[in-house]
């Protein structure tokens, strides 16, 4: 055999594996606004008196200097801020409530179905919400 499995079954498809990154990359990278809109949205669909205990007991888990921290830099500029911070909130509000107690986000932010219930597609909104509702000094 003188060519790879690998490289044949590449060039019988046109497939690059450099382009297909490249294009997987840019169909994950969706704008940052966008997606908080969209998970500001599904939060917002919770009723308010689930919202507040979740809330309040969020609050009651961050500290005030990292709450005045991230209200006056944004908390996503935070290295891997979805992978440690933000993981630690999903947890967080799972003790109030769990995934599965979540309205369904039928659609992503792009409006194709989805079919989803988890704090990833909410989390962010409620740390906005908190933020907007602690005082700046």
């Amino acid at each position: 055999m003188t060519e790879s499995y690998a490289k044949r079954a590449d060039s019988a498809t046109n497939f690059d594996p450099e382009r297909q990154f490249d294009a997987d990359r840019e169909k994950e990278a969706m704008p940052k606004d966008m997606l908080r809109a969209w998970c500001r949205a599904n939060w917002d669909r919770l009723p308010e008196v689930v919202r507040n205990d979740c809330l309040a007991h969020l609050k009651s888990k961050i500290p005030e200097e990292v709450l005045q921290r991230w209200k006056e830099k944004d908390y996503e500029e935070e290295f891997m801020f979805h992978f440690r911070a933000g993981m630690r909130i999903r947890n967080i509000l799972r003790e109030q409530l769990t995934d599965d107690k979540l309205p369904e986000a039928a659609t992503n932010y792009e409006g194709k179905p989805y079919g989803s219930r988890n704090w990833d597609d909410y989390y962010t909104g409620a740390l906005d919400e908190l933020l907007e509702k602690t005082d700046a000094g």
